[in-house]
């Protein structure tokens, strides 16, 4: 029987892992941020702290990771900890909502940036980002080298963009420069904006867990997977730093909060003439190797998913050539081109339901308590400084989280109906499985 192959190495974990984090929002992000907050200094702090909640996140889930380097990864670490259902859940949001929303909205982002370098497309754009999608399907289908490929070569042109935005934020630039780094002063008011900023700065780390979906094709996963997550955690934050350091280099805070798009308004200001253009074409790439990673690694949760009874049994079948799990690959690709040409419609309650995967996240970084009180033997990576780190990303998440709550509490009737319909599923599938039986 066909199954799954480690041939993912070590590097391309990490780059998998940088990837899904970078997508488009650091070239969008810092404009919200510099609307709360009018230190450049505060800001810088606020990435740092959100880059350390990410590395906490990080290294509990690669304590989880090098104790089951299964495929599937977070859903794994409940199943295990929590128990089927909140597993199963977590598979139900991320196929529903989560990650094929996330490919919908990616896709149209895409499109959107690449119609400032080719305006020709413009009338095209739901069939051009509909091809997209279907571009990095066929490419995962054929092996997961053939992924890892697509992931190393975007990921590696995405970071170089970047790399080429900061030095021309910070060095190009033959300007005085913009930023005033002091020392802020400390208020009730000032403390409230920076707890407003670091939710949206905590969602724009996002993305560093689907490294743990893919854990069965990695090679020497109780080394590599451990390393991989905290490399490209560390690298994400000094990038996002550099980033915005380049951004205020260049724009005062004004300018920047007043900016849709603040890493082109900076490219234009360094670059006239040429660097709106030279920005849409390096967001593309950013927008497109995050599809391509996201494509590769969340049908790997479908198929566990199927594996476990508790879903589709087709989802199990593996290409005996590529080593592929291609129908989970199709499911997930069909319902995100759907959910592309109704994006109108459920954009917003879609949005939100992303925003619930916390519930998940947090869980699954509190089952490295409860696993270990489980489980004797100890992991091959053990979580440095525990139980803190565990507890404190699972504290941020929560809070992060009833946040969202109190702020959208219309929208949260759209996570019920899915984590409802999602509890039906499970249900008929548990009972399906007991009469085979």
């Amino acid at each position: 029987m066909a199954e799954l192959k480690p041939k993912i190495t070590g590097t391309g974990l990490t780059l998998i892992v940088i990837g899904s984090c970078i997508g488009s929002g650091i070239f969008i992000t810092p404009s919200r941020i510099a609307g709360l907050l009018d230190s450049p200094s505060l800001i810088l702090l606020l990435w740092i702290v959100g880059g350390l909640i990410t590395i906490s996140g990080a290294l509990s889930y690669a304590e989880l990771a090098s104790r089951f380097p299964q495929a599937g990864g977070v859903y794994v670490y409940l199943r295990e900890a929590f128990g089927s259902v909140w597993a199963f859940l977590f598979g139900w949001v991320v196929l529903t909502a989560v990650t094929s929303g996330a490919l919908a909205a990616l896709a149209l982002a895409f499109t959107q940036f690449l119609g400032l370098v080719i305006p020709e497309i413009e009338p095209y754009r739901l069939p051009v980002a509909a091809g997209v999608l279907i571009i990095t399907s066929v490419a995962n289908v054929f092996g997961v080298q053939v992924g890892q490929f697509f992931s190393n070569l975007f990921t590696s042109l995405k970071v170089a963009g970047i790399v080429f935005i900061i030095l021309c934020g910070l060095f190009v630039f033959n300007g005085e420069s913009r930023a005033m780094y002091h020392t802020p002063e400390v208020n009730f008011a000032t403390v409230q904006a920076f707890f407003l900023a670091l939710t949206g700065v905590y969602w724009s780390y996002g993305g560093w867990q689907h490294a743990t979906y893919i854990s069965s094709e990695v090679i020497n996963p109780g080394k590599n997977i451990a390393k991989a997550m905290i490399q490209g955690s560390c690298a994400v934050m000094l990038i996002y730093l550099l980033s915005n350091m380049a951004y205020m280099n260049v724009m005062d805070l004004d300018s920047v909060a007043a900016s849709e798009r603040v890493a082109a308004d900076m490219m234009q200001e360094v670059l006239p003439g040429y660097g709106s253009r030279i920005m849409a074409i390096i967001v593309s790439i950013s927008v497109f190797g995050t599809i391509a990673i996201y494509t590769m690694t969340a049908p790997r949760i479908y198929f566990a998913m199927a594996s476990d009874g508790v879903f589709f049994s087709g989802l199990t079948r593996i290409h005996p050539k590529f080593h592929t799990p291609i129908p989970a690959i199709l499911l997930q690709s069909g319902w995100a081109i759907l959910l592309l040409f109704f994006w109108g419609t459920f954009s917003n309650l879609i949005e939100y339901v992303t925003f619930t995967e916390g519930v998940f996240l947090a869980m699954a970084a509190l089952s490295v308590i409860v696993l270990r009180k489980k489980i004797q033997e100890p992991p091959g990576f053990r979580s440095p400084l525990y139980p803190l780190l565990p507890l404190f990303y699972f504290s941020v998440s929560v809070l992060f989280l009833g946040v969202g709550l109190y702020s959208h509490p219309v929208q949260a009737l759209a996570a019920l109906v899915i984590f409802s319909s999602g509890l039906i599923v499970y249900l008929f599938f548990r009972k399906r499985r007991k009469t085979l039986i």
